[in-house]
């Protein structure tokens, strides 16, 4: 991080030279700013027949009034059919209505609006295309206006004059007639706007009745269930309710269909993909090699027992997405659908005495959408409502019983388990007074809470389990660990990844369950507000959106830069054939320039403009003229290193009495790891402007020396050719340059010979040279050869008398 923060610096030093060299540059000039732009006299003839060509291929090609009316008819159409149903919704009373059937209005009304804006969006595309082509055919005229003008001066009489006349007249015409193509299209433009702008007040109306209807969920909306039966107001009809929703729910969810045929194909397409999918990851699994610590991996292998079923829950899951704006039955549908998938493979790694829990749980998904279908109020309704209710209250007080005397190896996993199903416990315990009382939404909400957490709880959950499995037993796989990056950060990477799924899959659960409480969207508004408000300090303004999107935007572009860099310098850049360190510095010159692309797109994110920076980006400069020159000359030599290569990665090198490998080259400092171990930081400006030893900038190759001695009166032939047979049998010295042995000279208690020899495996050299210490030693023992050692005499010249001299063996 430091070294990107130094880097950064960089970045704001060029930044405000650039900023000052524009601001010159765009200093007005006095010498041709008044010239006017003609056509040389003597290219008049050639110009003159090729804009005529032009401009007939620009008249041809102009859109035509059939197509123009085309447009106005569908255009007219839409509104007409726009305008009906505004008229038709506006006399409905809305505040009557429940929050289904809302529901379902807004979903219409949205889809309704994103087909005004397609008309809108086409519409503009096409008066864009016609102005711009306008503008071109103008500037084309004024030239030839211009052009005419300088003739005029020079040669009145010229015959040209009259083509460049009838030139000018026809362009006139072309332009006049774009004009009101245009302005035609700009009426049905203004006209489709005006109805979006319609449309999306009722939108915004419809949402903020389903909002006011939320929060009256306390209001009893009925009759108690106790009176309505008593009072015999309770409705036993079932045909009419059927039909009404017949007509209100099933035919709009036909209708939409109808509208989303590409959706429907491409939804059926991915299930028919994932099933094949999943039949083939099956089979995979069946033959890898599964981590049986790995909780993802058992889990995955036992829900590809049941490979379509997980196909089918990946791809409904994905639904909600391929169709947007769907119905309020849409939802249900797919619901229930997902149901049956999911009880399998639940079933599937959970315990026989379960199971009748989870076939309740999808019994109360099906009458959920059974009651549904009858308005509140009537008795089969509140009979269904009490059945869900009574249900939901049997499998949570059998569960919350059941973790209770069965308690988890981890407390904590048991007691949070506990307090949630007492926490839907209450909620079945609402919905079920609720009904009793009258007040049928806040029945409607309570008893859907405890569904929707387990449906929801289960189904990303299962997902999360399905993508980390595969995650994991992928990046295992043999295909993948080809790639060096996987055989080095596999770990990493699968921890990351699957961080990041649990992270997804945590806040898609909290949001359904903050949803199904009403909470969403005011803890949304209150977090938009929270980020979205302006802070004014003087009269700098700012919010704390911007500023937290300024980092995130710098820190992913950080991020993505590492995950790059790695790739291409552990992997892909390795494969080609490049020169000693010419991938680490592609990677890293990659590396960087992703993140002044992420700097300068967090700046143009958050609105600030760059002309304002330049205050900061001097003083920044007089900062490094200063105080920062030392941080300024490494990073400058950080860069000389990254270019002109004279140090790599893995180079031994040596500065000074500093002696070790490189490990790293950064933008501000290098790290150099010394033989005993320890990790020196190096400022690159060091190793830019002292004189360094690098003991492997072009090859591996090191020359060793040993010096060995003999006592006199040996023979240094002799010796001289043992110690070649040594150097000639060791393995890892080289033959060119061949090895040598040298008399050194007469020494003083030994005759000295120098042996000589070249390795090319630089890292080994210091057991090199002590196996041929080794063999030294071994072989002139072997031959009987003195090793001799520094001896001297003693001669006495005179003796004091009172010492006492004792002789050896006397």
């Amino acid at each position: 991080m430091k070294q990107i923060l130094s880097f950064l610096m960089i970045i704001f030093l060029f930044s405000s030279l650039i900023t000052i060299g524009q601001e010159v540059t765009d200093q007005p000039t006095d010498t041709t700013s008044n010239e006017i732009e003609t056509i040389a006299i003597s290219q008049i003839a050639i110009k003159l027949g090729d804009a005529k060509i032009e401009t007939i291929t620009f008249y041809e090609e102009i859109i035509p009034d059939e197509e123009i009316e085309k447009i106005r008819v569908e255009n007219d159409s839409m509104i007409f059919l726009t305008d009906s149903l505004l008229a038709i919704g506006k006399a409905i009373d809305l505040d009557s209505k429940n929050i289904r059937y809302l529901k379902n209005r807004l979903g219409f009304w949205e889809n309704g609006k994103g087909i005004l804006d397609e008309g809108k969006s086409s519409l503009a595309d096409v008066i864009q295309n016609l102005e711009e082509n306008k503008f071109d055919l103008e500037h084309q005229k004024v030239l030839w206006e211009n052009t005419k003008l300088v003739l005029e001066k020079e040669n009145p009489e010229a015959t040209m004059l009259k083509k460049i006349d009838e030139l000018i007249f026809m362009m006139d015409t072309v332009i006049l007639q774009v004009q009101q193509k245009s302005d035609k299209l700009l009426a049905l433009l203004n006209q489709n706007t005006g109805r979006s702008v319609i449309v999306d007040g009722y939108i915004k109306k419809i949402d903020q009745i389903i909002l006011d209807k939320k929060g009256q969920i306390f209001v009893p909306n009925q009759p108690n269930l106790f009176s309505s039966i008593l009072s015999g107001n309770s409705s036993m009809e079932i045909k009419k309710p059927l039909r009404l929703f017949y007509q209100t729910e099933v035919k709009e969810l036909s209708k939409y269909f109808k509208h989303k045929i590409p959706n429907v194909i491409f939804q059926l397409i991915l299930l028919i993909f994932l099933v094949i999918a999943f039949k083939l990851i099956k089979k995979w699994t069946l033959k890898a090699n599964i981590n049986r610590n790995s909780f993802y991996e058992n889990t995955l292998v036992k829900i590809l027992s049941r490979s379509i079923s997980a196909a089918f829950i990946i791809g409904l899951f994905a639904s909600v997405l391929i169709f947007p704006n769907h119905p309020e039955l849409f939802k249900d549908f797919i619901r229930l659908l997902v149901t049956i998938p999911l009880i399998f493979i639940v079933t599937t790694f959970i315990d026989k005495k379960f199971f009748k829990y989870v076939f309740l749980f999808g019994a109360v998904i099906f009458l959920q959408m059974a009651y549904f279908i009858f308005p509140p109020g009537h008795l089969i309704y509140s009979t269904l409502i009490i059945i869900v209710a009574l249900i939901e209250m049997f499998v949570l007080g059998n569960l919350v019983i059941y973790f209770y005397r069965n308690s988890l190896s981890r407390k904590f996993l048991n007691t949070l388990i506990i307090l949630a199903l007492i926490l839907n416990f209450g909620f079945a315990i609402s919905g079920l007074f609720g009904i009793l009382y009258g007040a049928t939404m806040l029945a409607e909400t309570s008893l859907n809470v405890p569904i929707a957490n387990i449906f929801s709880g289960i189904l990303v959950i299962t997902t999360a389990i399905i993508l980390n499995g595969l995650i994991e037993m992928g990046i295992r796989s043999p295909y993948i660990l080809k790639a060096h990056v996987f055989r080095l950060n596999g770990n990493y990477i699968k921890t990351k990844v699957v961080k990041i799924i649990n992270f997804v899959a945590f806040v898609l659960l909290l949001s359904v369950v903050l949803n199904v409480v009403n909470l969403y969207r005011p803890i949304l508004d209150g977090v938009i507000a929270f980020f979205g408000d302006d802070i004014k300090i003087g009269t700098v303004s700012f919010t704390l959106g911007s500023i937290v999107l300024f980092f995130f935007v710098i820190w992913l572009s950080v991020v993505i830069s590492k995950m790059i860099r790695i790739m291409l310098e552990e992997d892909i850049l390795k494969r080609l054939k490049l020169a000693k360190g010419l991938p680490h510095t592609i990677a890293m010159m990659v590396r960087y320039s992703l993140i002044v692309a992420g700097f300068f797109l967090a700046v143009s994110a958050v609105g600030m403009p760059l002309d304002s920076l330049t205050v900061l980006f001097g003083a920044f400069g007089v900062g490094i003229g200063f105080g920062l020159q030392n941080i300024f000359n490494n990073l400058v030599s950080g860069l000389i290193l990254l270019f002109e290569r004279p140090i790599q990665i893995g180079d031994t090198i040596e500065v000074g009495a500093l002696l070790g490998v490189v490990k790293s080259i950064g933008i501000r400092a290098s790290n150099v790891r010394t033989f005993d171990g320890a990790e020196v930081i190096v400022p690159n400006g060091n190793l830019i402007s002292n004189e360094v030893v690098n003991w492997t900038l072009s090859d591996q190759r090191r020359r060793i020396e040993v010096v060995a001695g003999v006592a006199y009166g040996s023979d240094p032939h002799k010796v001289k050719e043992l110690f070649l047979k040594i150097l000639a049998d060791h393995p890892d010295i080289i033959d060119d340059p061949a090895p040598s042995v040298l008399f050194k000279e007469l020494g003083s208690s030994s005759l000295d010979f120098r042996l000589l020899f070249w390795t090319s495996n630089f890292d080994e050299w210091l057991g090199i040279q002590s196996d041929i210490v080794y063999g030294v030693h071994d072989i002139l023992k072997k031959e009987g050869i003195e090793i001799p050692f520094p001896q001297q005499d003693l001669h006495l010249r005179s003796v004091d008398p009172g010492v006492e001299i004792v002789y050896k063996g006397k």
